[in-house]
């Protein structure tokens, strides 16, 4: 007896769910989207809740981009409160124990504190950066002593995909959520 598989993607403003099912049955079912159903669905894999709220929260105490923070944050652990990186940055936000202390956070995997510390951080890049979101994303993921060494987004491969993804995530999420799309100043 065939079993049956379940398939989510992404288009434009909405989350499709397909289910491959028995008997060749394929149903299809369209969601409004705006990275809440991923998030939560991510978080509550691991054990450690968080909701859309938290991300919310931190938006608005730190003036960060609800957008940007999830698109952080789903570039750094897919919304895993419990990952930790081969280089060590723990949590949602996956910041190094020595940002994390510096941002007051004491555990790295809760979802709140975590997202708190990264958005603050990222508040801090931004301003650093004059709201160049390439640049703070490139110092989030390589560190700002590589974007200052070589004034401008590292040529690291991996700081090149990450940046990409980020940009991409961002514009995703901001479609999703029904905000125009930023278009740079000329």
């Amino acid at each position: 007896m065939a079993s049956e598989k379940t398939v989510k993607f992404i288009i434009g403003a909405a989350m499709v769910t397909v289910v491959l099912g028995v008997a060749g049955y394929v149903l299809v079912f369209w969601h409004n989207y705006n990275g809440c159903q991923q998030l939560e669905a991510e978080a509550a894999k691991n054990g450690r809740p968080m909701s859309c709220a938290d991300i919310k929260a931190a938006a608005k105490a730190t003036g960060v981009d609800d957008a940007w923070l999830r698109a952080i944050a789903h570039a750094e652990s897919n919304f895993d409160a419990l990952a930790v990186s081969s280089k060590g940055a723990q949590g949602v936000m996956q910041l190094m124990p020595d940002t994390a202390q510096e941002y007051g956070v004491n555990d790295p995997f809760s979802p709140q504190q975590s997202i708190d510390g990264g958005a603050r951080y990222m508040r801090a890049l931004l301003r650093r950066y004059n709201g160049d979101r390439p640049l703070a994303a490139a110092a989030y993921n390589a560190g700002i002593g590589a974007v200052t060494r070589y004034k401008g987004v590292p040529p690291y491969a991996e700081t090149l995909a990450y940046v990409d993804k980020v940009m991409a995530l961002y514009a995703r999420y901001r479609e999703a959520m029904g905000i125009r799309t930023e278009v740079p100043a000329r």
